[in-house]
């Protein structure tokens, strides 16, 4: 989909993660929710125990991941409204 090409510094950011200024907790959200946007059939429960081990609840992975998804959804409804 169309969504990939707009997660080229995150996919970096997975290869060289001392190359970012965000804190541990923050970095995994980031690419918790871009592996949400590239890859939702690819998410397994490491990645969720991965966020439960940075502290966070699953309230809030949902909130992430949903988050994630509705942005995709509606940046190609924005790309097919636009040509």
């Amino acid at each position: 989909p169309a969504n990939r090409g707009r997660l080229s510094s995150v996919e970096r950011w997975t290869l060289e993660p001392d190359s970012v200024s965000l804190d541990p907790t923050d970095l995994a959200v980031v690419l918790f929710a871009a592996k949400v946007a590239a890859h939702t059939d690819r998410i397994t429960e490491n990645d969720v125990e991965s966020l439960r081990a940075h502290g966070l609840a699953d309230e809030q992975i949902f909130d992430i991941a949903l988050a994630a998804a509705a942005s995709c959804f509606f940046a190609d409804a924005a790309d097919s409204a636009t040509g």
